[in-house]
């Protein structure tokens, strides 16, 4: 029987890869190719050499990672396994097993942004939506704000469909460590890079879901739609702050101050209706 299940295993296939046939990296949001089956004779093999176990393995190498030092947190630094480490494995890492592995690694967020950036850099696999989500929620979590941010405005500009991004960062409230603080940071992102009906598009979706957004994310959209003379909309959102139990501050009033300098409503603005 031994012999037989030697047998077996030298007859499976053994993807080949070497560093320069990495698979080139797809644009975002277009659609990538997916591993193939599992042959349920892989379980014949030991667990290092079986992609059956490649959440498990690939996570686990990222774990085993040093600690990083304080100077380090926020950078990209830190030991990262070489690319030929699980060359093996990489034919069958597809999106939803890379989300898979972040979430596994969603306490050690400099861990799940290693491992993420080892897999878009190094490997050359296009990350999904979900993918970024998934990974600016652990950041954001954990505390690293910076590449939170950093993340967050890297898929707002490789995705142009707002409604998938929103949605993609709802979803993963429910299946990660995820922080509500994210919902401010997308509209604060939308509006420095110019798209601020964006921002205010997840300004109403974000109270719809019924978050708070904070009076720092809303007064940068004040401040973004004053800019544009969306005048009526920033009533509208001052009239939401106002229901939802967003505290105004001094910013706040600057900005309502200079839309009625430039024509706005002056009985509104006395009024604070």
């Amino acid at each position: 029987m031994r012999l037989k299940h030697r047998s077996l295993a030298l007859k499976l296939p053994t993807p080949k890869l070497t560093h320069h046939s990495f698979p080139s990296p797809q644009p975002l949001g277009s659609p990538s190719p997916s591993p193939s089956p599992l042959n349920p004779l892989y379980n014949l093999l030991p667990d290092p050499e079986n992609p059956a176990k490649l959440v498990n393995l690939i996570s686990s190498s990222f774990t085993q990672n040093p600690a990083k030092t304080p100077s380090q947190k926020g950078t990209e630094m830190g030991l990262l396994p070489p690319p030929h480490h699980h060359q093996h494995l990489i034919p069958h890492l597809g999106t939803p097993q890379i989300s898979r592995i972040l979430l596994r690694l969603q306490s050690d967020p400099l861990g799940a942004l290693n491992f993420f950036n080892w897999v878009r850099d190094d490997v050359g696999l296009s990350p999904s939506v979900r993918n970024y989500c998934v990974i600016v929620h652990i950041l954001v979590w954990g505390g690293e704000f910076k590449d939170g941010m950093r993340l967050l405005n890297e898929l707002i500009e490789l995705c142009s469909d707002k409604v998938e991004v929103f949605e993609g960062y709802v979803r993963c409230l429910e299946e990660c460590n995820g922080n509500k603080v994210v919902f401010d940071m997308l509209i604060k992102a939308y509006v420095r890079a110019g798209r601020v009906r964006d921002g205010y598009w997840a300004f109403r979706e974000a109270v719809r879901e019924g978050m708070k957004p904070s009076v720092v994310a809303v007064n940068c959209l004040l401040n973004g739609m004053g800019r544009m003379g969306c005048v009526e909309e920033c009533w509208e959102v001052y009239g939401v702050m106002g229901r939802i139990g967003i505290v105004p501050n001094g910013v706040t009033f600057n900005v309502l101050t200079n839309l009625v300098c430039k024509g706005g409503d002056v009985d509104r603005e006395e009024s604070g209706s």
